[in-house]
């Protein structure tokens, strides 16, 4: 049976350069990824690497280090703006059985991406389900951990889980 946790420990980078925000969601330990967002969705080098940060289970390393859920994209494709939501705990492993969510129309950090999302891709083996509303209600993406374009959701999404 999965808990429930409201992501309150999600940062949102919202830097001029992928590159930028990357490290800070990593906090440090990825320092050189393209500068370019939709460069890094194409590297499966970067992609392992972001995979592999909430892969851990040595405490030690996760103390006080930021592990990436996912990067959500403005536009289709990985294009335009992206925010990456991270938080300071391992999610989405067997040893960890937590639901992450998330409101984005009333999150202090995440407000102005409400309705905003076009694409996003996850990391360490978390799936994403995007919901129309508040409080994941309405109609949903269904559990993925990556999608390009998401149809008739495109700018809709007002919630978000990982698993």
């Amino acid at each position: 049976m999965m808990r429930s946790l409201t992501l309150s420990a999600a940062v949102v980078s919202t830097v001029t350069a992928f590159t930028e925000a990357i490290a800070d969601a990593t906090g440090g330990r990825i320092t050189d990824a393209p500068r370019e967002a939709a460069t890094a969705m194409a590297d499966p080098e970067f992609d392992r690497r972001m995979n592999a940060l909430g892969q851990t289970n040595d405490q030690a390393t996760m103390r006080g280090s930021w592990v990436p859920l996912s990067t959500e994209f403005e536009h289709g494709n990985y294009g335009g703006n992206s925010t990456t939501l991270h938080i300071s705990y391992p999610a989405c492993t067997p040893e960890h059985d937590v639901l992450t969510r998330v409101n984005l129309d009333v999150s202090e950090n995440l407000g102005q991406w409400n309705d905003k999302i076009s694409s996003f891709r996850s990391y360490g083996d978390c799936q994403v389900n995007h919901y129309e509303h508040f409080d994941f209600r309405g109609d949903s993406t269904d559990w993925s951990n990556s999608s390009g374009w998401f149809g008739s959701m495109n700018d809709k999404t007002s919630s978000i889980e990982w698993q």
